[in-house]
């Protein structure tokens, strides 16, 4: 059906859109395709023309909004599987360097246990070094209070809040009605 739809845009004279492949499950025309398109190109931001295109788009018929529903479900869809793709790939780079730093402790014990300072490989050469000053504390509660450094102090958004809903007011805050949003079902 991909082909069929990329043939028309062809037919019309318009570049076949990236997305069209994707979006054609949802029944969207090449000017949506084109559209996404635009917004991947923009690195997701939906600058003031795409906007306008879109709210062309949408006020065309009911069905385009239908349609853009669907866009909209897919985008959540694949936002949410690259945010478990970011979760298993930061396990995956915790464990490479966690394993890189077994191997140097291994390589370093080999040295010390053959009381070597070092070794000359075909491709790398491996030198025990000294280690390198570090402040370490040992008791925060003696260290001089000219070498605290204060927490910036935050507000607790919650307490305000329900201090506000009973009635009562708090100096500098105040109940705000966000931005309207959409509920797609």
């Amino acid at each position: 059906m991909a082909s069929t739809k990329r043939a028309t845009v062809e037919a019309e004279g318009a570049q076949p859109a990236r997305a069209l492949g994707r979006l054609g499950l949802f029944g969207l025309t090449p000017s949506w395709a084109q559209l996404w398109d635009a917004i991947e190109r923009a690195d997701g931001e939906v600058t003031p023309e795409i906007e306008a295109e879109m709210q062309g788009l949408i006020s065309a018929t009911m069905d385009s909004t239908d349609r853009a529903c669907g866009a909209v479900y897919a985008m959540e869809a694949e936002a949410s599987e690259l945010k478990s793709e970011i979760a298993r790939l930061a396990k995956r780079m915790a464990q490479r360097a966690a394993a890189a730093d077994r191997i140097r402790d291994l390589i370093g014990r080999c040295l010390d246990a053959a009381e070597m300072k070092s070794i000359k490989g075909l491709r790398f050469t491996v030198t025990r070094i000294a280690g390198r000053p570090s402040v370490a504390v040992t008791d925060a509660s003696l260290v001089p209070a000219d070498f605290m450094v204060q927490a910036a102090p935050s507000v607790d958004k919650r307490a305000i809040g329900e201090v506000l809903k009973s009635g009562k007011s708090v100096p500098g805050a105040e109940i705000r009605i966000g931005d309207p949003g959409l509920l797609i079902r």
